[in-house]
């Protein structure tokens, strides 16, 4: 294992990058080769390793200001609608015959001049009922465009609320989904940046850099590949684990985008020290025994 002095490797001023996902795969790939040999690199990395997880654990997430949603329904709440008064419609009406009853006397009376009617009335001796049904027909309107106006903002509570239910559930699952990656990124790094964790290059037909690590520390298994093609049809690779002769089954996954994979699996049950080789084979679905010869393999 290699110990030389950190201003002799060129590989150092590449660590910080690399332990930000940083590099382009053929890089990561050559920096990954040069940390399974060289302890002072290993020792470095693990010094990223704080300062990353703080960075990639500060995901910004919006939340509404407290107690908004309560202020919100106790303005609505305050919103009192206009109540007709009982009897109001009755009284109004009476009110306009007595007037118009009180126009007209009965007994003439003699040395008095003759009221002259409003000009409106001398134009239509029915227009004082028509000013009433008009008054009348204006208050029945201004009464259904209140109800009217309440019925419309019981909708607008309504969708508020369900906006605001569904701007939660949101931002349930942006947290969830920003605490697994920020989880999953944990684990890589701790496998990488541990020296006694061992790994092994895969070799195969593929054209892949496949490589795989075992670290019985976390009890964890990484595996990352670099142009890896898409499995055939109805079928996903299976990573395996060799204890002596015999394949243990570790689990199953897909080529990601562009050939690029990084994924971690918890370690079978039993001591990690016993593996000695890893290998993939293409399988229909997860067996406890290989159904074909493996398509990449190698030793610890």
């Amino acid at each position: 294992m290699s110990t030389h002095r950190a201003t002799d490797d060129p590989y150092r001023d590449e660590l910080a990058a690399y332990a930000l996902g940083a590099l382009d795969p053929a890089e990561a790939a050559a920096m990954e080769a040069h940390l399974a040999t060289c302890q002072s690199c290993r020792a470095e990395l693990r010094s990223f390793r704080a300062v990353t997880l703080a960075l990639a654990a500060d995901p910004l997430l919006v939340t509404s200001p407290a107690g908004h949603q309560v202020r919100f329904q106790q303005r609505l709440a305050a919103n009192v609608p206009v109540v007709e008064p009982t009897g109001h419609r009755e009284r109004f009406l009476h009110k306009l015959e007595t007037q118009s009853s009180e126009g007209e006397s009965p007994t003439p009376r003699p040395l008095v001049a003759a009221v002259r009617p409003p000009w409106w009335q001398t134009w239509n001796p029915f227009a004082g009922w028509g000013t009433a049904g008009a008054l009348a027909l204006g208050l029945l309107l201004a009464l259904w465009w209140g109800a009217a106006g309440r019925s419309d903002l019981s909708r607008q509570v309504v969708t508020a609320q369900a906006a605001a239910q569904a701007a939660q559930l949101q931002a349930a699952a942006v947290a969830a989904t920003s605490t697994a990656v920020v989880g999953e990124q944990a684990r890589v790094i701790a496998i990488l940046g541990n020296p006694t964790a061992k790994s092994v290059q895969l070799a195969g037909n593929l054209g892949a850099q496949v490589r795989v690590w075992v670290d019985a520390t976390s009890g964890q298994t990484l595996l990352r590949a670099t142009n890896l093609p898409t499995a055939p049809s109805g079928k996903q690779y299976e990573l395996w684990l060799l204890r002596g002769t015999t394949p243990v089954a570790v689990d199953l996954f897909q080529a990601g985008a562009n050939g690029q994979s990084e994924v971690s699996f918890p370690l079978p049950p039993g001591p990690p020290n016993e593996y000695i080789a890893a290998a993939l084979t293409l399988e229909v679905q997860r067996v406890e025994r290989p159904t074909s010869a493996p398509i990449m393999q190698g030793q610890f």
